[in-house]
């Protein structure tokens, strides 16, 4: 793949989610949620690279992004 979704939990209890460029070996997007957003539970992409990103979180709160 050219690009890889991470997820994770910063140093201050905030999720976030990375969009890791292979290509360029640097990451082309970083998005950081406040922590009454909850944790992120579930990452959803597509339907190509460039397709949108769903994330769910523990509270019930769903995001979408755009990968681009």
């Amino acid at each position: 793949p050219k690009k890889l979704i991470f997820s994770g939990l910063d140093s201050e209890g905030c999720s976030y989610v990375m969009i890791y460029d292979r290509a360029r070996e640097k990451p082309s997007a970083v998005y950081i949620f406040e922590a009454s957003k909850g944790r992120v539970t579930t990452l959803k992409y597509g339907p190509y690279d460039n397709g949108h990103i769903v994330i769910g979180f523990d509270s019930g709160i769903i995001a979408i992004l755009d990968s681009i």
